[in-house]
């Protein structure tokens, strides 16, 4: 692991046994999109986070410090930017943490962005806020599609 992508980490909360929890950070930058995380997007987060074990190693209590307290905007530019560079990093310990998981992010995102919204049909599911937030996510990441990131991943 590169010098430049451990101190990004750390100064995330993350290291090298935990660093796997990162690919939660956009679904929790989603989340609280709108000022605040209501519980079924804690909820589904959670069950995601569980479902492919990113939370091993000391990964949830900094998820849960993520989920209690709204990242800065630095720990978000941080944090896409460190994901990226986890991702490519061969050397990493952190084999969860590729190109495939980074694929299936924007898929994740979008459904925490839909786990609170809609009530009863007479709102929209994602709300403009959260619409923003996938897009600068997108962005950042130079995505257009799921499909980039696969793409993103071949790039130097």
């Amino acid at each position: 692991m590169s010098d430049d992508l451990r101190q990004n980490l750390e100064a995330l909360g993350l290291n090298e046994s935990n660093c796997k929890a990162l690919a939660l950070f956009p679904l929790i930058q989603v989340a609280w999109a709108d000022g605040k995380i209501q519980s079924s997007e804690r909820k589904a987060i959670k069950k995601i986070a569980n479902k492919i074990d990113l939370l091993s190693g000391g990964g949830d209590e900094v998820v849960d410090g993520w989920l209690k307290n709204r990242p800065s905007p630095d720990e978000v530019s941080i944090s896409l930017k460190t994901l990226v560079q986890l991702a490519r990093d061969s050397g990493s310990n952190s084999d969860e943490v590729t190109p495939h998981t980074l694929n299936q992010l924007i898929h994740f995102s979008y459904s925490i962005a839909q786990a609170a919204g809609g009530m009863f049909g007479l709102s929209e599911p994602i709300t403009r806020a959260e619409l923003d937030c996938l897009e600068e996510i997108a962005q950042s990441l130079s995505i257009v599609s799921a499909d980039g990131w696969l793409e993103l991943m071949a790039l130097d």
